[in-house]
């Protein structure tokens, strides 16, 4: 159910990761928004390859520790 009656209902995932780019750290967010409240058919981890290249960055393994 919509906040706001007089707006669409929309379903947003979020993935913030820890990169490396040129040896300095730095975060990026990937977010996927679907209408409805169902999540979208593609997800935000489906999209972490391709911004790491984009961003010319590499994930920084120590973030995973804790996961």
């Amino acid at each position: 159910m919509s906040w706001d009656k007089n707006r669409p209902t929309m379903t947003t995932e979020r993935v913030f990761l820890l990169v490396q780019r040129q040896g300095k750290y730095r975060a990026i967010l990937i977010s996927v928004t679907n209408p409805g409240e169902s999540p979208a058919d593609l997800r935000p981890q489906d999209l972490i390859d391709a911004a790491l290249k984009q961003a010319g960055a590499t994930l920084d393994s120590t973030a995973l520790d804790g996961a």
